[in-house]
């Protein structure tokens, strides 16, 4: 192991499979970190971890289908209860990172935007919830040191919202190479 301590947090159940991309993300991540000799901790819901993952879990709360609020709250609580030790938290949503805040400014603060929640927060939630979104969205987008983005609408959007932070906007690649993956009976 290295010295390097990782911290994925993400509103995700490991122990369960469902059809998602964040999931498969951030589960990729996890094992690749690992695979490299890195410390993984991986904040979500549900669980318990199968015993064959080289990482670490920590489930905030036990409920596999709590919402992303109750998903924040647990998380704040965990924060505030837990010594986490960490020298990177990459959160998958804004919102999420500001539960380190300020304990945790010092290192390093990245976040992977997965596309765009305000529109669906404001179709199922309505304007209040929308306006409290948006403002933590706005602290943890302030906060990060970066923030990757998988697609270049997402990146576009938080481009026109925050152009102060732009320069710590990176598109990343993710995905699978459809190139790769092809039968010889496709060539």
């Amino acid at each position: 192991m290295t010295s390097l301590q990782v911290t994925l947090v993400a509103g995700i159940d490991p122990a369960r499979t469902r059809p998602g991309g964040t999931r498969t993300y951030v589960l990729g991540l996890a094992r690749y970190l690992a695979s490299a000799g890195v410390d993984v901790t991986l904040l979500g819901i549900g669980g318990p971890l199968s015993e064959n993952e080289p990482f670490h879990f920590i489930a905030t709360t036990a409920d596999s289908t709590a919402s992303s609020l109750t998903f924040h709250r647990s998380l704040r609580k965990i924060v505030i209860t837990r010594r986490l030790r960490s020298g990177v938290i990459h959160t998958q949503r804004p919102d999420d990172l500001v539960p380190f805040l300020p304990d945790f400014e010092e290192v390093g603060l990245v976040m992977t935007i997965h596309g765009d929640p305000l529109p669906g927060i404001r179709t199922r939630h309505g304007r209040v919830m929308s306006a409290a979104y948006r403002r933590l969205e706005r602290k943890g987008v302030a906060s990060a040191r970066r923030v990757l983005f998988v697609d270049p609408h997402s990146r576009d959007v938080f481009s026109r919202r925050y152009p102060q932070d732009a320069r710590k906007f990176v598109d990343s690649q993710v995905g699978i190479d459809l190139k790769a993956t092809r039968s010889e009976s496709d060539h």
